[in-house]
């Protein structure tokens, strides 16, 4: 190996190495005499092979890559693009019969003579040749490859076949040119019917899912007509409930006595105020028989069998509906204004009775005005019937902004109420409506709404008491001619309340993973109460894992207690590998931190400030690393958690029988 290295076996130079080798001693001193001859250029030759260039020796070449026995001539530049109006000869030599032609030159333009017949375009192939090979280009368009002839052997001879032969062979060819024909057809047509057969499948499906469909849609809006159905029932069952009312009417020295009980719905039997029927304690035995009816609002009690009153304290038993009623309420804007100087509340009066604001109306962001809406001035907003008050929180001062603040008013109709021409200065009128509202000038020129006399310049002053209305003249002590009609409002009729519907629930994910290898069933504790999910959640297509999620595993889903979610695998005995993770609902739940701290004693209760339709504590929250309060939070204490009611929680020690000294806070979940 090191006589190779020395010699440079791998430098591309032939060198003599003269060594001589001293026997006594162990080391090895070479002398070396290299004489190097450098190879000679096998590329761009005028001859080289037994060829040579006879005309245009700088334009074409000759090359030896190949070896001296196999000399080859290109194109000037090759393999490079051949120069225009060029031309040369070349000289085969006497030992050169035939060459291959390689690379390719301009169509009919650009020709290569070998053995007296010319060559243009693509060259490939072997040619037999006599004498010289001559070329030349035009002056336009050349090739971008060149050309390139090399020496080449005779090529094999071939034996050719007889007539018969070639006959039997075409024919066998064309037989099997028909039967691979054939064979193709066939197929082609096996796959069209076996196409036709499946596009015939797809109709059939797709009509099928189109009926399945329609039949779907129709029983979903079957089960739509039907809840509907059941929900107005509900309602008009909800509506038609009664309960009973005990109404009052006394005694009367007249035949006849009404009462006005301000109940809407209120319904009672005609024989109620008989003997026997009646719930007044005093002559109930007596023989008085009564006719009861109802007139709008009134409840009536006619005396049949005598004409004249009764001395009783009549009191009988009437029915009205079970549903509570609201008074419909529409928004309105109130104007306060600015205060004095020193004056740090404000009260207006406005045209409506129980009118309603809140508390912050006038805060920044909740007021109407448009001066000073940025300011951060706060305000506390009260109301009493017809008064409007605000008081200024954040200063002792008053204020410069004209305040104005958004309330509400209860809905009022419009009605034209008749009172008619008038002998005396007075004149009152019953509307039949409760709680009725007419301007004090409702009765004025260009106000009123009667036809007649409607320019005269009488004026009145109209007032109202409850359903009553009374119209007395300003301008003069004398009656009126004109039949006086005047404009009023009264409040919409009342509306049931809104029925408490089911509370929002929102999307959450449930996370169960796999389970082990021997083990069917796996359950999980989540930190949300009231948890609802499907027992088919962990189906194909209805869970939400993304591994595996299309899988045949079927499963099993559960609920054990508040909190542990268990899924169950029912295609198989064993686990399961996928990350399992369920689609469920869960109630609107807040946070809440409950304070109870220390305590003397065992057991400690406290009030839960606020609202709530019901409240969850884990029985465990006032446990270690559980609680959350600063203090003494590794502490061994161990607690019992319970809910006497939804606004109560109590807290019992359980390591030992006396009290506590940590302010104990735990964390719990209110439902709204």
């Amino acid at each position: 190996r090191h006589l190779d290295q020395i010699s440079g076996k791998n430098s591309g130079c032939s060198c003599s190495i003269l060594i001589f080798i001293s026997m006594k001693t162990k080391w090895v001193l070479p002398l070396i005499f290299a004489i190097q001859t450098a190879a000679g250029p096998v590329r761009n030759l005028v001859s080289g092979g037994g060829w040579k260039i006879v005309k245009g020796k700088r334009k074409c070449s000759i090359t030896i890559e190949h070896g001296v026995e196999n000399p080859c001539a290109v194109s000037p530049h090759y393999p490079g693009r051949t120069p225009a109006e060029t031309s040369c000869e070349i000289d085969l030599g006497k030992k050169t019969n035939w060459v291959s032609l390689h690379g390719r030159s301009e169509q009919w333009f650009d020709y290569l003579t070998i053995s007296g017949k010319r060559y243009s375009g693509i060259m490939s192939g072997g040619v037999k040749t006599t004498g010289n090979i001559k070329w030349t280009s035009d002056f336009w368009m050349e090739t971008s490859t060149g050309w390139k002839i090399c020496k080449s052997k005779k090529p094999a001879l071939r034996i050719l076949e007889s007539a018969k032969a070639k006959h039997m062979r075409l024919l066998k060819a064309a037989k099997a040119r028909a039967l691979r024909r054939s064979k193709a057809r066939a197929v082609r047509l096996r796959r069209k019917r076996i196409l036709a057969a499946k596009k015939k499948k797809w109709a059939a499906a797709r009509r099928a899912a189109r009926i399945r469909a329609a039949k779907r849609a129709a029983a979903a809006r079957k089960r739509a007509r039907a809840a509907a159905r059941r929900a107005l029932a509900l309602r008009r069952a909800w509506l038609a409930r009664r309960v009973t009312q005990k109404i009052f009417i006394g005694d009367s020295r007249a035949n006849t006595k009404c009462i006005n009980p301000n109940i809407k719905g209120l319904h009672c039997n005609k024989d109620s105020g008989n003997r026997g029927i009646r719930i007044n304690h005093d002559h109930r035995k007596a023989g008085d028989k009564f006719k009861v009816y109802m007139k709008k609002t009134l409840v009536c009690a006619q005396r049949i069998d005598s004409r004249h009153g009764w001395g009783m304290r009549l009191r009988i038993k009437c029915t009205k509906p079970n549903i509570k009623l609201t008074e419909p309420y529409e928004s309105v804007k109130v104007r306060i204004g600015s205060s004095r100087r020193r004056h740090n509340e404000r009260c207006v009066k406005v045209d409506y009775d129980n009118i309603r604001c809140k508390v912050n109306a006038g805060d920044k962001g909740k007021r109407t005005n448009h001066d000073w809406r940025h300011a951060n001035d706060r305000f506390h907003v009260r109301f009493h019937k017809r008064w409007v008050c605000a008081r200024r929180l954040d200063s002792k001062g008053g204020w410069g902004m004209n305040l104005q603040i958004r309330c509400k008013r209860p809905k009022m109709r419009n009605h034209r109420l008749y009172i008619g021409p008038s002998g005396g200065n007075r004149k009152c009128s019953d509307s039949g409506r409760y709680r009725i509202m007419c301007k004090v000038d409702a009765g004025n020129r260009y106000k009123r709404k009667n036809r007649d006399h409607w320019n005269a310049g009488d004026r009145f002053r109209i007032t109202t008491s409850g359903g009553r209305v009374c119209a007395r003249r300003l301008d003069s002590r004398g009656g009126w001619g004109m039949r006086l009609e005047i404009n009023c409002k009264s409040p919409r009729r009342l509306i049931p309340a809104r029925r408490a519907g089911r509370p929002p629930r929102y999307w959450h994910h449930v996370y169960i993973g796999e389970s082990r290898r021997r083990s069917n069933t796996r359950c999980v504790r989540d930190k949300y109460y009231g948890v609802k999910c499907a027992s088919d959640a962990g189906n194909r297509g209805r869970r939400v894992n993304r591994d595996w999620w299309n899988a045949n595993d079927r499963f099993h889903i559960s609920k054990s207690g508040h909190h542990r979610i268990c899924a169950k695998r029912l295609d198989s005995r064993g686990g399961w590998g996928m990350r399992l993770k369920l689609l469920c609902t869960r109630p609107r739940m807040k946070w809440i931190h409950p304070w109870i701290g220390k305590s003397h004693g065992r057991t400690k209760c406290v009030r839960v400030s606020g609202r709530r339709k019901e409240l969850y504590c884990r029985s465990d929250a006032g446990n270690k690393y559980i609680r959350i309060n600063g203090d003494h939070r590794h502490a061994n204490d161990r607690f019992h958690i319970y809910l006497p009611n939804s606004n109560k929680v109590c807290a019992r020690r359980d390591d030992a029988h006396h009290g506590w000294g940590m302010h104990l806070r735990i964390k719990c979940q209110s439902l709204y």
